[in-house]
């Protein structure tokens, strides 16, 4: 995560926060609540919704190249445009507070939810046969996966940045074997591409919740609290 990024999302917020708490405007007989035109904020907030949707959208575009043609110059490609959409969210999750309102932290938390559990995603050295990839039980789509997302614990983690980032750190040899699993971590990562670019191009389409100042700033300072640990797990 950049200084910019986070600078970025803090000047919104800072917008978005001295617009609704704007003096109420009054009269000599009547006083009324005001309610703060955005109109001057909501453009820059939309774009930020856009970058993240379009950087989202070559991420998808790098992991299916990727896929098509496991290598290591691809798989290096979908790295660094993993980076640059989780940058592109970085600098988007004032905006998102103010699109989704309320259901924030579900949003942040299907899109870059952290910590995460490595096994339960994928094998490890130690425990060849934990997790998503090697449970040959579980059919892998779009429902499934989603409804592994945080099951039992917050920190089983399926999908958003980090879990795609998991899984990009395998070595290559470990999407081109002939193997079962190498069928589902392929399919894993696609899937969660999918979804991730999803819930990025939902936020651009739905139109703005009007929140109070209370539920703004709550929806806001929560979404920044993650931004700043994201500080230390920029990986």
């Amino acid at each position: 995560m950049t200084t910019a990024h986070l600078a970025r999302g803090m000047t919104l917020l800072a917008l978005f926060t001295l617009g609704q708490c704007s003096e109420p405007t009054s009269t000599r007989n009547q006083s009324t609540t005001s309610h703060p035109d955005l109109g001057a904020i909501l453009p820059e907030a939309h774009a930020a919704l856009h970058e993240a949707a379009a950087a989202g959208s070559l991420l998808n575009a790098a992991i299916t190249r990727f896929l098509n043609s496991p290598d290591e110059p691809n798989r290096e490609s979908a790295v660094t445009a993993r980076h640059t959409a989780h940058d592109a969210w970085l600098s988007a999750w004032a905006p998102a507070a103010l699109w989704a309102g309320n259901d924030i932290h579900y949003v942040a938390f299907r899109i870059d939810a952290w910590p995460i559990t490595p096994g339960f995603l994928d094998t490890l050295p130690q425990y060849p046969q934990s997790g998503i990839v090697a449970d040959v039980s579980l059919p892998l789509n779009v429902d499934s996966i989603q409804k592994q997302h945080g099951f039992s614990d917050p920190l089983e983690v399926a999908l958003g940045f980090h879990a795609i980032q998991l899984l990009l750190a395998s070595p290559v040899r470990d999407y081109n074997v002939a193997a079962e699993q190498t069928k589902r971590r392929r399919e894993l990562l696609r899937l969660q591409s999918k979804i991730l670019l999803g819930d990025l191009q939902a936020l651009v389409q739905t139109p703005p919740i009007s929140l109070g100042m209370t539920g703004l700033l709550e929806a806001s300072i929560a979404t920044l609290s993650e931004a700043l640990r994201g500080d230390s797990r920029h990986w």
